[in-house]
């Protein structure tokens, strides 16, 4: 949406998250706290959020009611919190990320005002006696959150504010400061290769948007660090899908990305991707059928924005989307300290949320049906190997789950086939219940068939064959089913639900090996497979005419082709 349309709707209709309901900018703001479920939303109306299209309109084309609109809610925000300056008192309000998006704001808002003669005196005081309340606590070490993305934005609004508002001999200390933290953040947040440690590419994206803003606006001015942004930008050119959309790992959106983020972005390249240290592999491939996009995730950097993923993947393939990750939902009420959630890993108490963030929610490995312990010892990057062998793409990564190591080897045939292969190796004495879990996108209708599952696109002419190659019981699919068992569901926005088939392969073992072959049916395929826990074994695939063998002996895979007849 363009700038002038983002304000026309915010004047017709409102500022609006989500699915709450809208609130007009033509009457004063309930800035009271709401019950703790509409954190989130409570979170934005503290960062004013509303006032950003107006601020956008008056950057882009000088739109003086635009301005004057966001001056005014500015001093009715400040009207209200006059006296609710204590964070132990109001913590909502003074919480870190909204301190410092709020400051940003408010900075630019009053240099503005200053120069288009909009704010009194009065009015003036105001706003800087608030901001100066910013200001001492965005200085505070002990509340500076160096660990997540939320110091980035109290860094920014800190450099924002000590750079627009501050007199002249009192900037030089609050921009050092600001610019050693931004610093800090771009060299511990992002891996070496340039991938965001969030888990979660929507976050990769906020970050960098952040800072590229930041130069333009010519507040940060540390030569030093434009390598490492443009690095975290050609990173995030890979988490791209063929529809604009970016990947939504972890707490992303299936969201289409701006036009203007979009051209920054391009070219999009083809071809495979490993990133070693962030712990992502993509594979991007064109055809005339329409493109083929896959990505996996293999990183365990911190528990921040991490969801129980481990080599999840999604796919796109023939221009439409296939294999799809469960997204975000929202963050709502959290969970108490010493709770069972919170035992569990799970930060939030909202029962959909809890679903988007398990195992089951992920085509992945869901092992005695638990989710992946989030609180045990980070591994960094999962990947082992990726590579290209006779235009089959190959990707290999390894975790543990406590007694259970396991491992995954995706293999892709663009515009074809792809194939899942997982290993599960169990150190402990007992079986475990190991379950393969699919996740496809909504468009597609999923039937049982005497071989495994046949899924559809009605009217699209493609079909796809799902063809367990080893034992296991077959269980789907799954579509839109509610508690205690929630399945079948995904999440493409903020507060939004929608159903999506959902598949799984089962078998009780202590240890043990799942073989899943995807692919069009017009290629005729069919398969069989030999394959230890380790992943040290044989796949035969007959796809079309041709017959390719897989082996992986030790840590060496080769693929082998021949013509077949038919």
């Amino acid at each position: 949406m363009t700038t002038p349309a983002r304000y026309d709707q915010l004047i017709r209709l409102g500022w609006r998250l989500g699915s709450a309901p809208a609130v007009p900018m033509d009457e004063p703001i309930d800035w009271e706290e709401p019950e703790a479920e509409r954190r989130s939303w409570f979170y934005h109306l503290q960062a004013l959020d509303p006032i950003e299209p107006a601020l956008a309109q008056w950057s882009a084309i000088g739109d003086l009611e635009a301005l004057e609109l966001a001056v005014s809610v500015a001093l009715d925000w400040a009207g209200a919190h006059a006296d609710r300056k204590d964070p132990a008192q109001w913590p909502r309000v003074w919480y870190d990320m909204a301190t410092g998006l709020r400051a940003y704001r408010l900075s630019y808002l009053l240099e503005e005002a200053r120069r288009a003669n909009l704010i009194d005196g009065e009015d003036e005081d105001r706003l800087l006696r608030l901001l100066q309340r910013h200001l001492e606590l965005l200085v505070d070490e002990a509340r500076f959150t160096a660990h997540s993305n939320h110091g980035f934005f109290q860094s920014a609004g800190l450099l924002a504010l000590c750079r627009r508002v501050l007199r002249a001999q009192d900037q030089d200390a609050g921009v050092a400061l600001a610019t050693a933290r931004l610093r800090t953040i771009l060299d511990t947040h992002f891996a070496p290769d340039g991938v965001h440690k969030e888990h979660s590419p929507d976050y990769h994206l906020a970050v960098l948007e952040g800072f590229k803003a930041l130069i333009r606006a010519e507040l940060l001015k540390d030569d030093a660090m434009f390598e490492g942004i443009a690095r975290a930008e050609r990173a995030l050119s890979w988490f791209v899908k063929p529809d604009g959309r970016l990947v939504n790992f972890g707490d992303s959106d299936n969201r289409l990305l701006p036009p203007a983020i979009l051209e920054d972005l391009r070219p999009l390249k083809s071809g495979m991707r490993a990133f070693a240290d962030g712990g992502y592999a993509v594979v991007r491939a064109g055809g005339d059928r329409g493109p083929t996009y896959l990505a996996q995730t293999l990183c365990f950097h911190s528990r921040t924005h991490k969801q129980a993923d481990d080599l999840s993947l999604v796919w796109t393939d023939r221009g439409r989307d296939i294999l799809i990750d469960a997204g975000r939902y929202a963050y709502g009420a959290k969970s108490e300290p010493g709770s069972e959630l919170w035992k569990k890993g799970y930060w939030y108490t909202d029962p959909i949320r809890v679903f988007m963030e398990s195992a089951a929610a992920h085509n992945t490995i869901e092992i005695d049906g638990e989710s992946h312990d989030r609180r045990r010892q980070k591994h960094g990057s999962a990947l082992r190997a990726a590579g290209d062998l006779g235009g089959v793409r190959y990707v290999l990564g390894a975790v543990q789950h406590g007694p259970v190591t396991h491992s995954r080897l995706l293999l892709l045939a663009p515009g074809q086939w792809l194939c899942i292969v997982d290993g599960l190796r169990s150190t402990a004495a007992t079986t475990h219940r190991y379950r393969q879990w699919l996740h496809l996108a909504p468009q597609w209708s999923v039937t049982a068939a005497d071989d495994g599952f046949l899924a559809e696109v009605e009217g699209a002419g493609d079909q796809l064959r799902i063809l367990p190659l080893t034992s296991g019981r077959r269980d789907g699919p799954i579509l839109g089913r509610g508690d205690p068992k929630r399945q079948g569901w995904w999440s493409p926005a903020a507060n939004k639900l929608e159903p999506a088939p959902a598949i799984a392969i089962s078998k009780r073992a202590r240890s043990t090996a799942f073989v899943t072959l995807l692919a069009f049916d017009d290629q005729g395929a069919s398969g069989a497979a030999r394959m230890n826990p380790d992943l040290h074994g044989q796949i035969t695939l007959d796809i079309g005419r041709k017959r390719i063998r897989i082996t992986r002996d030790r840590d060496d895979i080769e693929i082998a082709f021949r013509s077949r007849s038919a």
